[in-house]
């Protein structure tokens, strides 16, 4: 017999929303890391320690670019999840009900001459 479990639609959408709060995040910390990379740049003109650091801050963008991406489907995926098994509730809920419609109305047979 197969196990029981339970999905909570609305721990679900809560969860993907404090997930969606966490993508701009990712687009500031290159932010900060290009101005810093350039400060740097600026106070060590002539040394390559400037320029890298200015690279890896375009890096960084372009990762965090891609983590905010990934952060956005992944909470619509939770969304959709959550939808999904409401609208399946909601059929195996209508399903049941007009089963027991059915059921209501049913007579047990007497059989003539029984007890």
């Amino acid at each position: 017999m197969p196990g029981k479990f339970s999905v909570y639609t609305e721990e679900l959408r809560s969860a993907s929303q404090r997930l969606s709060s966490h993508a701009p995040d990712a687009t500031q910390i290159p932010s900060d890391l290009k101005t810093e990379a350039r400060q740097a740049d600026q106070a060590n003109r002539g040394f390559m320690t400037g320029e890298a650091g200015e690279s890896l801050a375009d890096e960084v963008a372009k990762a965090m670019e891609h983590y905010k991406e990934h952060i956005e489907f992944e909470v619509d995926a939770i969304k959709d999840c959550a939808e999904d098994w409401d609208d399946a509730d909601k059929a195996t809920e209508s399903a049941i009900d007009a089963i027991a419609a059915e059921l209501s109305s049913f007579r047990v047979p007497r059989i003539a001459g029984g007890a």
